[in-house]
């Protein structure tokens, strides 16, 4: 029987969501992440290519990838998601959520 070695991410996930500061920058983190996977599932879902979404909403090629890719670790600008939406005749959805406890 192998024993295991090391820690599993889930560990270290757990002890480090205990940190408000690394909760906090987490959730973002993983709120901006889930936008592009969306962004990317809605053009796919379309059709559209990468190229033709950025034409259609008025940028480059290259800020869609960056966006699609969620490495970019920024949060793309509300007019941006906007003119995003509108080319693949979406709605754009805002809100707030309670806090789970």
């Amino acid at each position: 029987m192998k024993k295991e070695i090391g820690i599993s991410l889930q560990k270290v996930l757990q002890k480090k969501l205990k940190s408000p500061n690394f909760r906090y920058y987490f959730s973002e983190s993983k709120s901006i992440s889930n936008l592009c996977y969306k962004i990317t599932q809605a053009r796919q879902s379309k059709g559209f290519t990468q190229e033709r979404l950025a034409k259609a909403c008025g940028t480059t090629q290259s800020v869609i990838a960056r966006l699609e890719s969620g490495n970019d670790g920024r949060m793309p600008s509300l007019d941006l998601l906007n003119r995003i939406a509108n080319a693949l005749n979406l709605n754009l959805v805002l809100g707030f959520e309670k806090k789970a406890a």
